[in-house]
């Protein structure tokens, strides 16, 4: 996280902005090549 003071690390809060959210972006590092996942299912 670049900015300390805006990371989120309480897991209930973070579940519940994803539950407002219409589009998910998963970013991860996997083997020194980073990639990212996006998310938009309407469930």
């Amino acid at each position: 996280m670049r900015r300390k003071d805006r990371e989120v690390t309480d897991l209930s809060e973070i579940i519940e902005i994803m539950k407002n959210c219409d589009v998910c972006r998963l970013a991860l590092n996997d083997d020194g090549f980073p990639f990212q996942i996006r998310r938009d299912d309407q469930h």
